[in-house]
C-alpha cells in the first residue's frame, strides 16, 4: 500500500497507464499541450503537467512515451531563455536524485507560465514535508499545544499515555490524532516527540510489550525511516480502533497540504491514459537524461550525419536511435 504514496520520492520512464494515472490525493495544478521534452525527445512534444506530487509529460504520439518525475527528487531547477527548431523559445531546466542516480530534464515552451507555476509548486512542496514524512524530535509542540497544520482538524487527544521503551523506563506524554497524522509528545520534554502522517503507516497492532497491552505501530521506511513504536494507554483499545480507522481513511483520501491557484485559464483535468502504441528501443531515454558529474563541462563533437555540432552521445547511442521511437 506504501507504494502509492511514494510517488513524490521516485522517477518513471515510459511507463504503463497505471503508474502515470493520477494516484490518490493527486491533484493536477498545471497542465500545458505541446511542451517538448528537449532532454530525452528532442522534438517530442506532449502534455506537461504539474501536480501536488511529480511532474507528468506524454507525448503526443503515444501514450506509452512517458515520464513521471517526482518532486522531491528534484534538488536545482532553473528557467532560460534558449534556441529551438522553431526559435527562441523557455526551457525549464532542472536536475533530480534517485538513490545513486542523478538526471537532467530539460522542457521548451513558447510561454515560461506553466514553468513558473512549477517553481512555486515546488516551492510549497518543500514546505509541506509534515504531511509525507516521519519526524522525530521536531518544533511541534508549543506550551503543549501541537502546531497545527492548514487543513488539519484534532480528532482526538488522549493524556496520560505512555511511550514504551523496552530498554528504558517508560516515558508519560500525550496522544494527538488528527486527520492526516498522530502525534506524541513527551509531558516533561516538548522536543522528545514523534509524528507521522497516516500515509506513512504500515501496520497498527495491538501487542503486548512489557507485560502490558499497547498499540504498536510500524512505519514504511520510505517515509523518513522504518520506525516501530508503542503506547500504553487505559483506554488502548479504543486508540487502537480510533487510529485503524482514520489509517483506513485517510491512505485511501490522503491530505498532502499543497494548494495552488495558477494564474490563467489553465483548469484542473483528470484523464486517464490509455495505453496504444508498443515502444521499442526505448532504452537510449534513461542514458539521455543520466548525469555523470554535477560539475562535467558538456563534450561538444561534430556529427557527420546531421553535418552541425552537437553534444555528445552517450555511449552506445546513435542519431538513428533518436528517432526510431515507435514501433
Amino acid at each position: 500500500m506504501g507504494e502509492n504514496y511514494v510517488y513524490d520520492q521516485q522517477i518513471f520512464f515510459d511507463e504503463s497507464s497505471s503508474t502515470i494515472n493520477l494516484k490518490p490525493g493527486e491533484k493536477i495544478f498545471v497542465q500545458q499541450n505541446d511542451i517538448e521534452d528537449s532532454k530525452g525527445n528532442f522534438g517530442s512534444l506532449g502534455i506537461f503537467q504539474v501536480t501536488n506530487i511529480r511532474i507528468i509529460w506524454v507525448s503526443n504520439k503515444s501514450s506509452r512515451l512517458n515520464l513521471s518525475i517526482g518532486l522531491g527528487t528534484v534538488y536545482q531547477s532553473e528557467i532560460k531563455l534558449q534556441d529551438s527548431q522553431s526559435g527562441l523559445c523557455y526551457g525549464l531546466l532542472f536536475r533530480t536524485k534517485q538513490n545513486a542516480q542523478k538526471f537532467e530534464f530539460l522542457f521548451s515552451a513558447k510561454l515560461n507560465t506553466p514553468f513558473l507555476a512549477f517553481k512555486e509548486i515546488l516551492n510549497i512542496y518543500l514546505k509541506t514535508t509534515l504531511y509525507r514524512q516521519v519526524k522525530i524530535s521536531s518544533a511541534l509542540i508549543q506550551q503543549k499545544q501541537l502546531t497545527v497544520l492548514p487543513k488539519e482538524q484534532i480528532m482526538n487527544k488522549y493524556v496520560n499515555t505512555f511511550s514504551v521503551q523496552m530498554d528504558k523506563n517508560d516515558v508519560q506524554g500525550t496522544l494527538i490524532l488528527s486527520n492526516i497524522r498522530f502525534v506524541w509528545f513527551s509531558n516533561g520534554n516538548e522536543l522528545f516527540n514523534f509524528s507521522s502522517p497516516w500515509i506513512a503507516i504500515k501496520s497498527i497492532q495491538k501487542k503486548s510489550l512489557k507485560q502490558q497491552w499497547c498499540v504498536v505501530i510500524e512505519t514504511h521506511k520510505e517515509f523518513g525511516s522504518a520506525y516501530q513504536v508503542g503506547y500504553y494507554h487505559q483506554q488502548f483499545e479504543q486508540i487502537l480502533k480510533e487510529m485503524q480507522k482514520l489509517k483506513e481513511f485517510y491512505q485511501e483520501n490522503p491530505i498532502y497540504g499543497i494548494d495552488f491557484q495558477q494564474k490563467g485559464t489553465v483548469q484542473e483535468q483528470k484523464q486517464d491514459i490509455q495505453e496504444s502504441v508498443e515502444i521499442i528501443n526505448s532504452g537510449y531515454n534513461t542514458n539521455s537524461y543520466k548525469i555523470q558529474n554535477d560539475n562535467e563541462n558538456y563534450e561538444i563533437e561534430y556529427n557527420k550525419d546531421l553535418g552541425i555540432c552537437i553534444e555528445k552521445l552517450p555511449p552506445g547511442t546513435t542519431i538513428k536511435d533518436l528517432w526510431c521511437i515507435i514501433k
